[in-house]
């Protein structure tokens, strides 16, 4: 890390890079900031591809890349096929780290990262039978034999929204004893009135598709049991910014995105002590 007295970090959020031909401005405007790394909450692009932006953005930016994958970046692929090619990747490329496979992250001596990819699990709203049909059931592999069964579909959601909600604890917990503050990132949202939308929270048709309450619960739980330790939560997917304050320890934020023009959601300055 560059400075001697602080922790810059460039955050961005659902990227879609795929959506837009060249992305020269949006690494330009990353690479300008002279952050010492950046976060990346999710969606990047789409399973053909997502591997191929992040090569360009760790060739472009020359720093450490923190990112979790979101719903999109499954697109057109399985889920068991992109994870595994993010480890092979990540294993090979200094300055990218995925997430899940990174484990904890230390930014200072009192500052780590961690995450999961998350995913939502249809416990907040209305989600039976489901008023908003989500693509990723059409084009995600192991989503696409449960389209027309909704019950067994809810099953597959919360057993994949367990097993992240599962990992996310055993990170938390490690990252806890060591650190006073722990930054969080992942994709989904962990509590419905950090949905938002436009200003407002995701209504009861969407919020079962842009809410992990497994996730949730274990952030509270993680976060009551080390009452000193600062959790930062920071996810996308809902591509439009607000703040919840859920404890005295523990906020959570999304970010603002916009399909085809790449933005950063948010500078974040880390003091070293």
């Amino acid at each position: 890390m560059k400075s001697k007295n602080h922790v810059t970090i460039c955050w961005a959020t659902d990227l879609h890079l795929n959506f837009k031909e060249g992305n020269r401005d949006f690494f330009d405007k990353v690479v300008y900031t002279e952050a010492d790394a950046v976060f990346i909450t999710g969606d990047v692009a789409e399973a053909k591809n997502v591997s191929e932006y992040l090569l360009e953005m760790d060739d472009k930016f020359d720093r450490p890349i923190y990112f979790v994958l979101g719903n999109h970046d499954y697109y057109g692929g399985s889920m068991e096929a992109v994870r595994r090619e993010m480890t092979n990747l990540t294993s090979t490329i200094d300055n990218l780290y995925w997430l899940p496979e990174a484990g904890v992250c230390g930014l200072t001596n009192d500052v780590a990262v961690v995450g999961v990819d998350g995913w939502y699990d249809g416990r907040y709203g209305k989600s039976d039978p489901p008023k908003i049909i989500m693509n990723d059931w059409k084009i995600i592999d192991e989503l696409q034999g449960f389209k027309y069964d909704h019950g067994k579909l809810l099953d597959e959601l919360r057993k994949i929204a367990k097993a992240e909600a599962d990992l996310a604890r055993v990170y938390l917990t490690e990252a806890a004893m060591e650190y006073s503050t722990v930054y969080f990132l992942t994709h989904v949202p962990p509590w419905v009135e950090a949905a938002w939308h436009i200003y407002h929270h995701s209504d009861e048709c969407w919020s079962p598709w842009f809410t992990s309450k497994v996730l949730g619960d274990v952030l509270e739980e993680v976060a009551a049991e080390f009452p000193i330790t600062n959790f930062e939560v920071l996810a996308g997917h809902t591509h439009s910014s607000g703040e919840l304050l859920v404890s005295s320890n523990l906020r959570c934020r999304t970010g603002k995105a916009k399909y085809g023009a790449p933005d950063i959601a948010d500078m974040i300055c880390i003091k070293k002590r």
